[in-house]
């Protein structure tokens, strides 16, 4: 299967991007980083796989527009041809123009997996790193098949085990199995030849022993009751301090229980009630201190009564005090512009005409119906103007194309004068010319093809004759069936037999030896010369008689040949009668004919061509005539029209009383200036009437404002009154409502002021009633006696709590409630100084009894080591016998090692032989393609078992994956990804190789090997390499050209921003 076209409608930065007609071979894409060529990779893999994870990052989404995805077009092995489309999460399959079918090429198509494909068939750099991939199920059973032989056998972990159980046994520089052995067997033998008998003196240690222990141990029992005895005293000496604390505290607290029930908190209570209490007597004095000052603030403010009672009346002049200023500052303006507005009426009036007055304005119409009138009237006028004019340009433009049209007739009859007259008449004459010329094209071509022809069966004619006549010479002369030289052979040695007989003493056996070999030559050679002259005639008959009928053949092909050539002829000549006089017999006339018909037909061409033009012209020119005349009668028309609507236009103006210079055009104009006349004349009518209003408001608000200010008890500032009187108004009464709010103020403040005097009075009583009800609770009649007995009953509480803690702590030293009470009344029976003495003794007690016995284990461990040491000799019995098993042992591990290392180095032998036979057809592949890369002998091995490779030098020295470097891994990883492509595809439809940035690692030799590798791999499979260094164009092209793969086809793209781009194979 190979890749034939794909289409990108929308991925990444590639939008509507493809290529057709892909090569099956190797496909090279050279871009720049960033330029799109992972982008690509990517898009193979996700319309063969599918998409990865939702909100992958990795989806590469259009950036540029499109559908998500695109399509391929794959031409498998069988040759259908499939179709597979992913757009976004929709993907069909269409074989060889079929139906679309929803299903994942994967599976069906590829019969591999996703992994499989991008860390086998589609590899970028990352995918290329590691052998990981030999350990996946579906690798090994390509690399290590059934034919390998080993079944379930694992060779690495057989020797694995081997060399652990021989770690086991022995290791140099280490305490191993035989080792052990040994050493214990050199200790068993020493301590043999030590050991030696002992005497009586065992009976009498053994006694001593038994007395020391016994005594030791009532020691020993001794101590331990003085130890206890000890700690007992020390428990004592601890709780003799708190024990005194509780006796003199539970007798205090007994004497302080007539104050156990004193209130809680009451110390801070009364305090608090106290404090509340200050409190409250401030904020009284306070309050009653307020309520004077209010009363004396309202008795000093005094609002004038006159002013509060002309309220309304104030506030309603107030209201119109704009409206009296605006007057009052109105009239001068109203007197100037009623004197302006007059003498504007004057000037409109004028306007119009000198004879123009408020009548004559008057009687003019300036309705709906005059102003259609007028329009009518104006549209008639514009309407015969436009036709007048348009017939004059009419008329003028028909002029010119008169004279156009007599120009062009002159022209076209001036170059027809002066055309030539044309050797062809007509068209039909110049077609029928045309067929006669092409018809004997076609017969001297293929004269020339017959005399051909005829000229090579003539020459093959010859070499028959030729042939036959030296056939017929070979059968009239002699044979020469044998060489002379084996007659020769058998007379020489006839006469050497005959010679070596002689000798010997056999004279006459020599000579007849002679004389039988000459015969026997003799008669070779007449036999052999009849048998070969009659099978060479035969075989020179069978060769005449073909040569005759080939003759015979190729005569009447001659003759058929030469009719043909005959009858062409004729043809030819009859045809060239009708060109020209004389015949046309070659191509060089027929072309010079060709030339001059070619010529004719242009010539009559243009003749024709100048003939329409010349009748089109006439045609011209007689259009334009009519044309001009009936432009001459329209304007006449239009301008007889427009007389009669002119004179109309006047008798109109006449009965409606209007100057006849008005024309209906400016009618609206002056119709606009007989109504802003009219306006003007309102102007003053209306301005004579707001004079007269103002001046009669004026009047009554002065006397409204006269009799208010009496009303107050006030005199006017000026006469007649004016906005200064208001304002005084205004500001009295602002004063007076002033003082009354204030005055309201003060007493609502009196008010609440006294109800918050009532409530603190309320709140001292309440607080003086708690502070009798606590020193009530506590049983005291006066606060000191409250405090004294505050302080006795925080003494009781002290009491108590030291009380508790010397409890917990006593039941802390006794450990448990029934020893607390042992305790106490240990200590209640005691006293310090007798416990004192009592520990004196015991401490100097334990002191003698501890030296005793460390002098008792001293001479007890030397009576053990003696005993030990004479009861050496009963244990000679059972060294002899350990000896015995020692050497046994010994002697089956050393037999155990050797047949290990032997079975090890068996095994090393036949994997030798595994790898160097029986290699997986895998490896090998990718061990050629490795040897080709690297240009010298390397040999790739695999170990059953072993998911690692080992790469062989020249020198056979190996070296494992981590001591490769970094160019020589990746030769390895890509060899290994081409043998595994190569297998794969052997068993299944081959697939398309993808190299995605895979060279970048190789030095500048090792590229051209890849490269050569690479061009290798692509006579059987496509291969599409993505690359940026445009030098491997030029590797690669070289490599085609020079090495033998020419039969390889080969292309190249560029890919520059999302765009794909064919270029030139050549590299410039």
């Amino acid at each position: 299967m190979f890749i034939t076209d794909f289409f990108i409608d929308g991925f990444g930065i590639y939008h509507h991007q493809g290529v057709e007609a892909l090569p099956p071979g190797l496909v090279v894409f050279v871009g720049d980083n960033e330029s799109g060529k992972t982008t690509l990779l990517e898009f193979i893999r996700t319309v063969l796989f599918g998409f990865r994870r939702r909100g992958n990052r990795q989806d590469y989404p259009p950036l540029r527009g499109g559908n998500h995805g695109g399509r391929l077009v794959l031409l498998m092995s069988d040759g259908r041809r499939v179709m597979v489309e992913r757009l976004g999460r929709q993907v069909t399959i269409t074989a060889d123009g079929g139906s679309p079918q929803k299903e994942e090429p994967g599976p069906r198509l590829l019969g591999i997996n996703r992994s499989i494909f991008e860390h086998i068939f589609a590899i970028g750099l990352t995918e290329l790193q590691g052998l990981e991939l030999l350990t996946w199920e579906e690798v090994r059973a390509q690399l290590f098949s059934a034919s390998a032989g080993l079944g379930a056998a694992s060779l690495p972990a057989a020797m694995k085990s081997l060399d652990e159980e021989l770690g086991t046994l022995w290791a140099p520089k280490s305490k191993k199995r035989i080792a052990q052995l040994t050493d214990r067997l050199r200790e068993v033998s020493s301590e043999i030849k030590r050991l030696q008998g002992q005497g009586a003196a065992y009976a009498a240690a053994q006694q001593r022993k038994e007395e020391l222990e016994a005594l030791i141990q009532r020691q020993r029992a001794e101590m331990e009751e003085i130890r206890l005895r000890l700690r007992r005293l020390e428990q004592l000496q601890q709780a003799r301090e708190p024990w005194a604390v509780k006796v003199t505290t539970g007798t205090r607290a007994k004497a302080l229980e007539a104050v156990k029930d004193f209130p809680p908190y009451g110390l801070e209570r009364l305090k608090h009630y106290n404090q509340d209490l200050e409190q409250i007597r401030q904020n009284l004095m306070a309050l009653e201190g307020e309520v004077t000052n209010l009363r004396s603030k309202i008795e000093q403010v005094l609002p004038d009564e006159d002013i509060l009672k002309q309220r309304g009346k104030i506030e309603v002049l107030l209201g119109e005090r704009e409206r009296i200023h605006a007057s009052l500052t109105e009239l001068p303006s109203l007197e100037q512009s009623l004197s302006g507005a007059q003498e504007e009426y004057k000037r409109r009036l004028h306007d119009l005409g000198p004879d123009w007055d408020a009548s004559r304005l008057a009687q003019v119409d300036t309705s709906v119906a005059m102003r259609q009138q007028v329009q009518e009237f104006g549209q008639k006028l514009e309407l015969a103007e436009r036709r007048l004019e348009e017939a004059r340009i009419r008329e003028e433009f028909c002029g010119r194309e008169v004279e156009k049209a007599r120009r062009k007739v002159e022209e076209t009859q001036g170059a027809l004068a002066a055309l030539p007259e044309p050797a062809v008449r007509n068209f039909e004459e110049l077609r029928k010319r045309q067929e006669i010329l092409g018809r004997l094209r076609c017969l001297i071509h293929g004269r020339e093809l017959l005399a051909l022809k005829l000229q090579d069966r003539r020459q093959r004619l010859e070499e028959a004759e030729a042939r036959l006549k030296s056939l017929r010479l070979e059968l009239e002369t002699g044979f020469e069936p044998i060489p002379w030289w084996s007659v020769v052979a058998v007379t020489l040695s006839g006469f050497l037999l005959d010679v070596f007989l002689s000798a010997y003493g056999y004279p006459g056996a020599g000579n007849l030896t002679l004389l039988a070999a000459l015969g026997a030559g003799g008669l070779i050679y007449l036999g052999r010369r009849y048998l070969k002259a009659q099978e060479d005639v035969r075989r020179l008959r069978l060769v005449a008689e073909a040569e005759e009928n080939r003759l015979l053949a190729l005569e009447e092909e001659i003759q058929a040949v030469t009719c043909q050539l005959a009858a062409q002829e004729q043809e030819l000549a009859s045809r060239s009668r009708e060109l020209a006089p004389e015949p046309i017999l070659d191509l060089a006339r027929l072309e010079h004919l060709a030339v001059e018909l070619e010529k004719a037909r242009e010539e009559l061409q243009a003749r024709r061509s100048l003939e329409g033009e010349s009748l089109n012209a006439e045609k011209q020119l007689k259009n334009s005539l009519e044309a001009l005349k009936k432009a001459g009668q329209e304007t006449w028309q239009a301008a007889s029209g427009l007389q009669e609507i002119q004179a109309e236009w006047c008798r109109w103006l006449a009965v409606h009383g209007l100057p006849e210079t008005v024309r209906p055009t400016v009618f609206e104009a002056f119709l606009q200036a007989v109504e802003r006349a009219r306006e003007a004349e309102a102007k003053v009518a209306e301005l004579r009437q707001r004079l007269a209003e103002t001046e009669n408001y004026m009047k009554g608000a002065g006397k409204r404002i006269q009799d208010l200010l009496a009303a107050c008890g006030k005199s006017p500032l000026h006469v007649p009154p004016g906005v200064e009187d208001l304002d005084r108004l205004r500001r009295a009464l602002a004063e007076a409502l002033e003082s009354e709010r204030e005055k309201w103020e003060l007493k609502q403040r009196l008010d609440a002021t006294r109800k918050q005097l009532n409530h603190w009075q309320v709140r001292f009583e309440e607080k003086q009633r708690e502070i009798q009800s606590l020193l009530a609770m506590a049983g005291a009649g006066e606060e000191e006696d409250f405090r004294r007995r505050a302080a006795l009953h925080q003494e009781y509480l002290d009491c108590c709590r030291r009380l508790e803690q010397t409890e917990i702590a006593l039941l802390n030293i006794a450990g448990n409630p029934e020893a607390l009470e042992e305790l106490l009344r240990e200590l209640s029976q005691t006293d310090s100084l007798t416990l004192e003495e009592e520990k004196v003794r015991l401490e100097g007690r334990l002191q003698v009894l501890q030296e005793s016995v460390s002098r008792g284990d001293q001479e007890l461990g030397g009576l053990t080591r003696q005993l030990e040491e004479m009861a050496q000799d009963a244990k000679l019995g059972d060294l002899l016998q350990e000896q015995s098993v020692l050497k046994e042992k010994l002697q089956d591990a050393i037999k155990r090692w050797a047949v290990l290392v032997i079975s090890r180095h068996l095994l090393e032998v036949a994997r030798e032989i595994y790898e160097r036979e029986r290699q997986p057809q895998v490896i090998q592949e990718a061990g050629r393609f490795l040897e080709l890369m690297i240009g010298e002998r390397r040999r790739l091995l695999s170990v059953p078992g072993e998911a690692g490779l080992q790469v062989e030098d020249p020198t056979l020295r190996r070296r494992d994956e981590p001591r490769w470097s970094a160019g020589l891994a990746d030769q390895v990883y890509l060899a290994v990804r081409l043998g595994l492509a190569r297998e794969f595809s052997r068993q299944q439809e081959p697939l398309p190789v993808i190299l995605d940035e895979v060279l970048v690692k190789f030095d500048p030799r090792r590229r051209r090997g890849a490269a050569r590798v690479i061009l290798e791999f692509a006579r059987h499979q496509q291969v599409l390499l993505f690359t940026c260094h445009p030098e491997f164009q030029k590797i690669i092209w070289e490599l085609h050209q020079k090495e033998g793969f020419q039969e390889t086809p080969v292309s190249f793209f560029h890919i520059t921003d999302g765009k794909l781009t064919p270029v030139s194979p050549r590299p410039q």
